[in-house]
Order: structure tokens, then C-alpha cells, then sequence
């Protein structure tokens, strides 16, 4: 349907829309999901989005540029709009609404709730387990540091619940005094409880509210004559003063407030988030967004949806740059995760507008940093497809790399790049079929073939294969075989010969005798090697946990008297593969289920 239509046709339809409330959604020539929002009134919003109007921004006249159709959900309620609107964007993850994704790359500290001597521990996941937890922390060496102090000043266990359950005398750090030994010894429950309360408020940020209670404990002791009890608080309230970085208090209240900022309203935002706890920073971090297509005060509502269901770390009040239309609803969606009240506002002078202003500020810089990146990164692309001879920009780049010992376990792993940054959700690993010796053809068939036999997905503007001439002619005819091989650009990527006097890696096209020359562009040809070095780092990974993991399982397999079940029971007891091999006889005839004859059976196959 030619542009024109398509106009028409939309706007004709947004005349039919309901004027109640409810969710759109909106959707390409392909039918796939661009945006998803919610509105009051559908029939306003959506035309709001078709009249054509001087003003409207450059991130509205893009995502108007590639609707195609939009449906609508009504709903009873605005509430029940806002929550739907939620729901379909984690759902459906669309191009230009801003997702958040989950926070790998930032540690969190995890308390288990459910033994009876909870431990802290260093995590990257954060998990519904009934487990508390603190965090995202900026940098994983300083919280480790952190959480030495912790245990260092109260006495808190380190070890895993397997070792603590199988523990007959105290361990190292109980004979230097790091811990009460609660593994061994019959301790005060009830102090060593007291003590993990006081590690929750040094990690909530709370430690001058801590200090002050030990002071008080400290004094109380002394009046008590309990000089024992009041040198051990002695110690721990030094130990606290001298180990917690001093920082500089910036609000003079000491409300626990969280200041977040959105930059402008290009289609690039950044979002700055400041976290305050007893009136100093104890976190701030950036994050960007790319293609969002919704205007500030939109994002920031989804934003704080979505962070703060991910969160443990509640403030009593978020402050924020722009007016929240929706402040009311979002305060109580908050609330109910929260369990108390949370409140949103936007200051407009003094001690909070200042602060906020930082925050601004640092978004607007980031914002700059982001687009200088993206610029920088246009221009690469755009080169590289001038010295490949390209039709198109090379916005989506996929690299293929196989890995195999003698033919075993054969594995292929693809990693992608979009707009010259990797794209980690995009990456695949494959499983490839044992053929008893190395097969390089018959691979690289097998893994384009999984590839590209489904038709949903997106096709690269580059393919890019690791191997020279050789792995690119087979990869030709795979292509060939898929009717695709005038649909995008190959390239096969080959290692220096350092024996022929070869001084750099080389790029081959189809059907051209000598590499790509990049002469004084060198830096296309190390973001090409960036590529495939990644494809090789995955497979190899890929490659060496599967050659673990069978080796760990023909291991337990095969052990008259150990079926799934009971292999299971032993992984949970000892809790890894390596504790099953040293456990001795009686260790593991002492788990229930396991028989005499059948724990003789297992401690004979590695003793």
C-alpha cells in the first residue's frame, strides 16, 4: 500500500477508535510490534500521533514513519490501562518503547532468609527466592571489600550451607576469629541475628544511625559493669569509624531519596539516577536508550515501573525533572511492591532542585558522550561499506565460528552486532550434530542452515565467516542452496600467515582473488577482527562447558543402584561435582535414599 494510503487508512481508522481508555499498539508492514502505549482517551492519543503537525519531534515523525497498522485494547479503568501497558511492554519488548534489562554486569549483595545463620553473598542475578537483596553496586571490588569489613567486624559465617551442614570442627576463620563458628559451637541465635541487622544498615547506607546505636549499647554495658560485652562493642564501633569511607552529607534532612533525571527529548535519552541514603550518594548510575520514541515524561513513568520492580532498594521519595501525568497511579503501584507509601516529586527550588539539577546535568553529558559514540560509529559503518563494496549500511553484522576436538561435541556459536555495538540478547549457540570425525563442510551447512531456514528472522546486511577463501566458498554455496546468496554480503575473515611474512589478518569477498585493502583504515579491519574474536571466545566457552558437562555426567551415569533421582539428591546435598568425588563412604551413605550398597557404589567408581 503506497505511503499515501497508509496515511489515510490510519487516519481514518483512529476516527473510528474508542474514546475510552485503554492501550495501542502499534505495528510495521511486517506486523511486528514498534510501540506500545496507553492512553485516557484512545481516540485522542492516536490522533495525536496522525494529524501531521509542524511541531511534532523527530522521534515522533520516525516511529509515525513505520506504523503501519495499530490495534487498540480497551480497558474499564485507567489503572487497569496502566498496568496492561506494563504487562505487553515486558512481554513483547517493542523497538521504541525503553526496556530495561536485567543488571548482569552490576553485583548485588544476597542475604538468605531461610537458614537459621543467614549468610551474605556476592550475586549478579537477582531472583524471587524469598532471599533479601541490596544493590545494583557500581563496582564489584569495592562491595567485596565491603563485605569483608562485614564479616571482619561481625563475625559473620562465610561458608556454604553444604559445608556448614557437614562441618565437624571450626574452620579457619573461626580460629582467627572472623566468625563465632554457629557450624560447630551453640551460639546466641538471637546475637548472631543482631549482628546481621547491623550489617543490613551498613549496607542500606545507614552506618551514622549505626554508629550512634553501638555508642549507646557501649555506654549502656559500661553503666551495667558488663566490661566484656562493652569492649567487644568498643571494637566494632572503631572498626566501623575507621573502615566506612567518610562522605560528605548533601542533604541536610538525611531522607532516603532517589533523584532521577531524563535527558531531552532527542531519540536517544539517558536516564541518571542518584541514590541517596542517610544523606549522602551511596549510588548513581547512567542508563541509554536508544530509539525512544516517547516523550520524557512517559519514559520516566516506565522506567520507575520497571527499575522498581527489580529493586530492593525503596526510597521515600523519588524525585524527578519532569511532571508525571500519571504521579497518583504510579505513587500507588510503587506502594503496593513496596508495602508503604513512596512519593514522586518534582522540586522546583532549593536544597532538592539543586540536587536534581546535578543529575540533570549528568544525563544531558551523557546524552553527548552517547551521540558522539553513535556518531563515531555511523561513520565506521559507513566506511566499512564503502570498502566492501556494499549496497546497504551494515547495521546488522552476524559472525559464525565452529569448534570441535577430533569431531566431538561439535558446536557453533553466532554472535551479532547492530549499529557497531554487540547486541548480547541476538547471540545463538548451536548444537551440532557427532559425525565421528572433523567435518567442516557438513558443520558450517548444519549451523546456516539452522539459521537461516527460519524465515522470522531478520537477515544480517554482513555475513562474516572465520576462514579464508576455503570457508567462504562453502558458506557461498550453503547460501546458494538457500536462495540467499544475492540477499546480503558475505566476507570471509582469515589470520595472518606470519610464516609467508604476513603482518595482518585479511578480508575476502566472494569472487575476488586478493583481500579487501583498507589501507590508512585500518581500524575497519581490527572492528572486523573485534567480530570474530568474540565468535571465537563464545564458541570456545560453549564448547569447553559441554565437553565439562560430559564428562560430568558419563561420570555419575552407569552406577548400579544411582538413577536421576538419586543423582539429584547427591548434587543437592554435596552441592557440585568435585564434593561428590572427595566425600568419603560415610558421607554418603548417610543421605537419605541413598542405600549401603548403592553409596559403596559410588565412592568405588572414584576411590
Amino acid at each position: 500500500m503506497p505511503e499515501k494510503d497508509i496515511r489515510k487508512y490510519l487516519f481514518e481508522k483512529t476516527a473510528e477508535s474508542p474514546d475510552d481508555s485503554g492501550v495501542y499498539i502499534m505495528r510495521d508492514k511486517n506486523g511486528n510490534i514498534l510501540y506500545i502505549g496507553k492512553a485516557k482517551n484512545l481516540k485522542k492519543r492516536l490522533s495525536s500521533y496522525f494529524r501531521r503537525k509542524e511541531k511534532d519531534s523527530l522521534k515522533t515523525r520516525i516511529l509515525v514513519s513505520k506504523v503501519n497498522d495499530f490495534e487498540v485494547i480497551v480497558t474499564s479503568n485507567e489503572k487497569e490501562a496502566f498496568l496492561l501497558e506494563s504487562t505487553l511492554i515486558k512481554k513483547d519488548k517493542p523497538k521504541y518503547n525503553i526496556i530495561l534489562k536485567d543488571d548482569k554486569a552490576y553485583p548485588y549483595v544476597r542475604l538468605e532468609l531461610d537458614h537459621k545463620f543467614p549468610k551474605f553473598s556476592i550475586v549478579r542475578k537477582v531472583r524471587k527466592d524469598g532471599a533479601k537483596y541490596f544493590g545494583p553496586f557500581s563496582s564489584a571490588g569495592s562491595i567485596r571489600h565491603t563485605l569483608k569489613f562485614i564479616h571482619k567486624t561481625f563475625r559473620l559465617r562465610t561458608c556454604k550451607n553444604t559445608a556448614f551442614d557437614r562441618r565437624e570442627r571450626p574452620c579457619l576463620n573461626y580460629q582467627m576469629g572472623l566468625c563465632q563458628g554457629p557450624c560447630v559451637y551453640k551460639i546466641d541465635e538471637k546475637e548472631y541475628m543482631n549482628n546481621v541487622s547491623e550489617a543490613v544498615l551498613v549496607l542500606n547506607g545507614k552506618a551514622p544511625f549505626l554508629l550512634k546505636k553501638i555508642e549507646k549499647e557501649m555506654m549502656e554495658r559500661s553503666l551495667e559493669r558488663d566490661f566484656e560485652k562493652a569492649a567487644i562493642l568498643r571494637d566494632k564501633l572503631f572498626a566501623l569509624e575507621k573502615s566506612i569511607e567518610k562522605q560528605s552529607v548533601i542533604t541536610t534532612d538525611v531522607v532516603d531519596r532517589d533523584f532521577i533525571a531524563v535527558s531531552g527529548f532527542e531519540l536517544n535519552k539517558v536516564i541518571s539516577i542518584f541514590r541517596i541514603r542517610g544523606g549522602a550518594v551511596s549510588w548513581r548510575r547512567n542508563y541509554n536508550f536508544r530509539d525512544a520514541a516517547a516523550d520524557p515524561e512517559d519514559i520516566l513513568e516506565s522506567f520507575i515501573k520497571q527499575y522498581y520492580e527489580k529493586t530492593e532498594s525503596f526510597p521515600k521519595e523519588i524525585a524527578v525533572n519532569f511532571e508525571l501525568p500519571e504521579k497518583l497511579m504510579l505513587e500507588s503501584f510503587l506502594a503496593d511492591i513496596k508495602g508503604s507509601k513512596v512519593k514522586i516529586i518534582r522540586p522546583l527550588r532549593g536544597e532538592k532542585k539543586s540536587f536534581l539539577n546535578i543529575a540533570v546535568e549528568n544525563a544531558i553529558s551523557a546524552q553527548k558522550e552517547l551521540d558522539l559514540r553513535e556518531n563515531s560509529r555511523k561513520k565506521l559503518l559507513k566506511d566499512l561499506q564503502f570498502y566492501l563494496g556494499m549496497k546497504t549500511l551494515p547495521e546488522r553484522i552476524e559472525c559464525f565460528d565452529n569448534s570441535n576436538i577430533s569431531g566431538t561435541n561439535p558446536v557453533s556459536a553466532m554472535v551479532v552486532y547492530e549499529k557497531g555495538v554487540p547486541a548480547h540478547s541476538e547471540y545463538r549457540k548451536y548444537n551440532l550434530e557427532y559425525r565421528g570425525k572433523p567435518d567442516d563442510y557438513a558443520y558450517m551447512h548444519e549451523v546456516l542452515f539452522k539459521r537461516f531456514s527460519k524465515k522470522d528472522k531478520p537477515l544480517p546486511d554482513l555475513l562474516l565467516v572465520d576462514g579464508g577463501k576455503g570457508q567462504l566458498n562453502i558458506a557461498i554455496d550453503i547460501l546458494k542452496d538457500l536462495n540467499l546468496d544475492n540477499s546480503f554480503t558475505i566476507a570471509g575473515i582469515a589470520k595472518k600467515n606470519e610464516a609467508a611474512g604476513e603482518n595482518s589478518d585479511k578480508i575476502y569477498l566472494p569472487y575476488r582473488k586478493n583481500p579487501v585493502l583498507f589501507h590508512n583504515r585500518k581500524y575497519l579491519l581490527y572492528f572486523l577482527m573485534e567480530i570474530r574474536d568474540s565468535a571465537h571466545n563464545n564458541v570456545i566457552n560453549f564448547h569447553r562447558k559441554k565437553r565439562k558437562k560430559a564428562m560430568k555426567k558419563s561420570a555419575l551415569d552407569n552406577i548400579r543402584g544411582l538413577g536421576p533421582k538419586r543423582k539429584k539428591l547427591l548434587l543437592a546435598h554435596f552441592g557440585s561435582f568435585k564434593n561428590i568425588k572427595a566425600a568419603s563412604f560415610d558421607e554418603i551413605k548417610s543421605i537419605k535414599g541413598i542405600s549401603q550398597e548403592t553409596a559403596k557404589n559410588i565412592y568405588n567408581r572414584f576411590h
